[in-house]
């Protein structure tokens, strides 16, 4: 049942005190990889959002959903998997999609990192949330900026966010070494959160000049 509830298009068709029969029952021509894709990146990014805004109001309950909300982006990313194993006459498509879908759900789970320790930090947070919104809302922006330039496939924006990637690892330094920071433990873990999904944008950035590279060559052979 567990299974069930963390996979796309996976239903319990039958059902005994001993055994279970799942079904799928999603149409992968209708839903393809690259749908299921931009249903995940969407999440991500709503679930990155709603964190910031959750940290600006010290709003526990919507990290809570926020954590809660990470099990869907399992869902797309298992669905992803899934279906690039099974066309497996690999496309180059599929490799990357499957690669892309790797990231969404690595940028996700440091999300909801963010949200576990801020939430256990409570009253805590003090004035070292500003510090962090102002990281959170940099990363953020980069990681749509990449996602768009990856639909959008443009290789200039996407080389100009891989430049970034110092920028993005001097972050943490500049929060931690902030006089306003009393809260040392808290501001470490989270700033670390933080640059790795920034890090991860550039990330993206860097797969999506692959992909394109990869498709000039074959364009080229042709």
């Amino acid at each position: 049942k567990r299974f069930a509830r963390r996979v796309m298009g996976v239903e319990i068709f039958e059902e005994t005190s001993n055994s279970i029969v799942l079904q799928n029952v999603l149409n992968s021509e209708n839903f393809t990889v690259w749908n299921a894709l931009r249903r995940m990146a969407l999440n991500v990014d709503t679930m990155i959002a709603d964190t910031l805004q959750s940290m600006k109001l010290k709003d526990s309950k919507m990290m809570v959903n926020i954590i809660e909300r990470d099990d869907e982006v399992d869902r797309y990313q298992w669905y992803i998997f899934r279906e690039t194993r099974a066309s497996i006459t690999t496309s180059d498509d599929g490799v990357y999609a499957l690669i892309l879908s790797r990231i969404l759900e690595r940028i996700a789970d440091h999300t909801v990192n963010i949200c576990k320790v801020l939430g256990t930090a409570g009253k805590k947070q003090g004035a070292i949330v500003d510090l962090l919104s102002k990281s959170l809302d940099f990363s953020l922006g980069m990681y749509r900026e990449s996602m768009e330039a990856f639909y959008s496939k443009n290789a200039q924006r996407m080389n100009e966010i891989v430049e970034k990637k110092q920028e993005v690892n001097d972050m943490k330094d500049r929060i931690l070494s902030d006089p306003k920071v009393k809260d040392l433990s808290t501001a470490t873990a989270v700033s670390e959160e933080v640059v790795r999904i920034g890090l991860y944008a550039t990330d993206m950035a860097e797969l999506g000049m692959d992909y394109l590279l990869a498709n000039v060559a074959e364009f080229v052979l042709k």
